[in-house]
């Protein structure tokens, strides 16, 4: 992985925000294997968050903010199918990565 030259303080909210991207990977793999996402749907909420990982890795805090906000529009879009632990484990998992992500 490339270094990226950010403050502590950014770097740890980096962490913080792709430890949060592996909750919202395994939401997405539960509420896949639940039924209550398709393959389909699985497969977009997993390259919104592979986005904004990516971005983060390369130190676009930008690019990551709005790659959120689109992949929390799309999980909000399955609402009603989300309405169980797993899709609650999602959207707190968003939250969290939202709260996370460094300021620009």
């Amino acid at each position: 992985m490339p270094s990226v030259d950010v403050s502590a303080g950014a770097s740890l909210a980096t962490r913080a925000a792709i430890a949060a991207l592996n909750e919202i990977d395994g939401a997405i793999a539960a509420n896949q294997t639940s039924g209550a996402l398709t393959a389909d749907e699985a497969k977009s909420l997993e390259a919104l968050a592979s986005g904004i990982r990516s971005a983060l890795q390369s130190g676009d805090t930008t690019t990551a903010r709005t790659a959120a906000d689109n992949l929390s529009t799309k999980v909000d879009e399955f609402a009603a199918k989300l309405d169980t632990d797993a899709g609650k484990q999602l959207t707190a998992a968003i939250a969290t990565l939202k709260a996370a992500l460094p300021s620009s």
